[in-house]
């Protein structure tokens, strides 16, 4: 038992989830755009960024979370998401601390971007999520 929860534990804080696709049914990679978590090295600490939740933003109303991971089975490193504009909640890990910024994201169809989670300047103790790069998705690039 104490080897389960050990086990356990050790998939929640890595984020073993996969892929996860927001979606129903099949859509070829040009008709999805794909958000990724990035690391990020900064002054001896290692910055790992994992997906949350997404909430579409639709003009007057308030945007509705869908969760995509969770601290028991863990938290993705890569979602797949219909066009359109979102607000994406990242679970960063920095050492034995975490947080949950969220960031923006107006998602093209055929895009990758990467989310990184780095510290504020001036109030390093904090952390913010930012959207570090896009590029075409592979298919597209080839």
């Amino acid at each position: 038992m104490k080897h389960l929860a050990a086990l356990c534990t050790l998939f929640a804080l890595t984020g073993c989830v996969g892929v996860v696709k927001t979606y129903s049914g099949e859509r070829n990679i040009e008709q999805i755009a794909i958000i990724k978590g990035g690391d990020l090295e900064f002054a001896g600490n290692r910055y790992l960024t994992f997906l949350a939740s997404y909430a579409p933003i639709v003009e007057g109303n308030k945007p509705e979370s869908h969760s995509v991971g969770n601290s028991f089975t863990g938290y993705p490193r890569e979602i797949h998401i219909e066009p359109g504009k979102y607000l994406v909640m990242t679970k960063c890990h920095i050492a034995n601390q975490y947080a949950f910024p969220a960031v923006a994201i107006e998602a093209e169809a055929g895009m990758t971007y990467e989310i990184k989670c780095e510290p504020i300047p001036d109030q390093l103790s904090r952390v913010r999520a930012k959207v570090t790069g896009s590029q075409k998705s592979r298919s597209q690039t080839q």
